[in-house]
């Protein structure tokens, strides 16, 4: 009986694991779709060519700053 008990208790609360992951999944999205909005400004502004480019100038940036914090 204890034993049910416990697999039942595991089985309400396993889904809760994935939770971090999923929060951090949606905030990706949300961060994304800003950058990408932020970009079109960027290809109107003649900045950059496509909006995917500000991929790009994001590993550059992060790269540069790498350099720095060493």
């Amino acid at each position: 009986m204890h034993l049910i008990k416990m697999i039942d208790h595991h089985r309400n609360f396993i889904g809760y694991r994935e939770y971090p992951k999923y929060g951090m999944i949606n905030r990706y999205f949300v961060y994304k779709q800003a950058l990408l909005k932020e970009a079109e400004q960027l290809v109107q502004a003649n900045v950059i060519h496509e909006k995917e480019d500000i991929y790009y100038l994001i590993s550059h940036v992060n790269m540069a700053y790498q350099q720095l914090s060493e």
